[in-house]
């Protein structure tokens, strides 16, 4: 199938806005697919970013073992700028972001509408057959929408993120009936998933977990350094009064160790939120070491994962994006406030010690288990089917079958 992926994000991102698309971009052009991944730029750098003009030599040459990764420059808009600076009064910058999610589908719209000359020079020699655009931003969602009009394909909606966290009740229904031409929809979580359908009338999105990296998986041994014992907070943290319930159990935890043993003690943040943790953790005195690193490259995260004590992450909607690399690393897995049931049932074929916390007294007692445990060595993880590849199975045969039912359809109408 030739494939055209759809992502604001751009895929170099240590994160997962630019991971998912990317990583299942690559999984289907290793099974021999044609792959094209439209993404913007990074945060202050363009050195990538693709004319127009120069499309179609990059399409003519391009090796498709590998997706053509084709990156927008947005095209400067002066109201956009100043909304994004944040340099005008909070109700002005409200009824400006409400105008643009309105009459332009997003607050992207400096990238939507740069992309235009760029797709009708892909279009002019290589036509998808298929279009899969991820809900992170819904820019995302109205280049794929003008894309799959522009080239008669149909295009499939992915809920990376929770519908009904991100778009307020007044735009949900209406936002729906604007995308309402999708032809199916995938989800990472089944309550992603569920939020979706209330909004989106028809649309039964169909659950697709992210895969893990290899990095992740078969990572070899991780000995901790001499003498030290780590506990990682993994990915954003999202709210301060979730960070200070959980930092509120860890203090709990930290208050029945010995001042020789918090020596040994590290709290890690290693995620994207460095002013929040260091607003929240300004006000106490820990009594232990504490760090946050944002963005730390995948293999290095794989690595402090694998000798943690514990690794945790903040509750935050459907499914966290973190919880299948945790659960596959085999060190004890926290989470505050309490997860699903659906992440509690996905969490137990891989017999890792998991601990949804609803109250920081349930964190303290979660890492009293840990530190119990703290030189246990790690049982490998069952083999799931949890690598890249592997999920990639199941985006595959829906990708096909909307071809197919545009096909179809199209025969149908002729």
């Amino acid at each position: 199938m030739r494939l055209l992926f759809v992502n604001r994000a751009h895929p170099a991102l240590p994160h997962v806005s630019g991971l998912r698309l990317a990583r299942f971009a690559e999984a289907l052009a290793a099974r021999g697919h044609e792959v094209v991944l439209l993404s913007g730029t990074r945060p202050d750098d363009v050195s990538d970013a693709t004319p127009a003009a120069a499309v179609g030599a990059k399409v003519a040459g391009h090796d498709w073992a590998t997706p053509l990764v084709l990156v927008v420059e947005p095209a400067p808009r002066g109201a956009l700028a100043a909304l994004r600076l944040g340099a005008s009064p909070a109700p002005l910058r409200r009824a400006a972001t409400l105008l643009e999610l309105i009459v332009h589908l997003g607050v992207d719209e400096d990238w939507s509408r740069a992309t235009a000359p760029v797709l009708e020079h892909l279009f002019a020699t290589w036509r998808p057959e298929a279009i899969w655009a991820t809900f992170g931003a819904l820019s995302n969602l109205k280049v794929a929408r003008d894309a799959a009009q522009a080239s008669s394909a149909p295009w499939i909606v992915d809920f990376k993120d929770d519908w009904e966290l991100y778009v307020k009740p007044l735009l949900r229904r209406h936002l729906g009936w604007r995308f309402r031409d999708a032809a199916a929809a995938t989800s990472n979580s089944a309550l992603h998933g569920a939020a979706a359908a209330r909004s989106f009338a028809g649309l039964a999105p169909v659950t697709l977990y992210s895969g893990v990296d290899e990095v992740f998986i078969s990572r070899g041994p991780d000995p901790s350094p001499a003498g030290t014992r780590e506990v990682c907070v993994i990915g954003a943290t999202y709210d301060d009064a979730a960070l200070g319930g959980f930092i509120a159990g860890f203090e709990r935890w930290l208050a029945g160790r010995t001042p020789s043993e918090r020596t040994t003690l590290r709290l890690a943040f290693l995620g994207s939120d460095r002013t929040r943790v260091e607003r929240v953790l300004g006000a106490r005195a820990l009594g232990c070491e504490a760090e946050s690193v944002e963005r730390l490259a995948l293999p290095a995260l794989a690595q402090r994962c694998g000798r943690a004590m514990a690794n945790c992450f903040i509750k935050y909607g459907g499914i966290h994006q973190k919880l299948p690399e945790l659960l596959v690393v085999g060190r004890p897995v926290i989470c505050f406030p309490s997860e699903t049931e659906e992440s509690r049932v996905f969490a137990r074929p891989f017999g890792a010690a998991f601990s949804s916390c609803a109250s920081p007294d349930e964190v303290a007692a979660a890492l009293d288990r840990a530190w119990v445990a703290r030189d246990h060595a790690q049982a490998p993880a069952p083999d799931l089917g949890w690598r890249w590849a592997d999920r990639a199975l199941q985006l595959e045969a829906l990708l096909a079958r909307a071809t197919t039912a545009r096909a179809v359809s199209g025969r149908a109408h002729a």
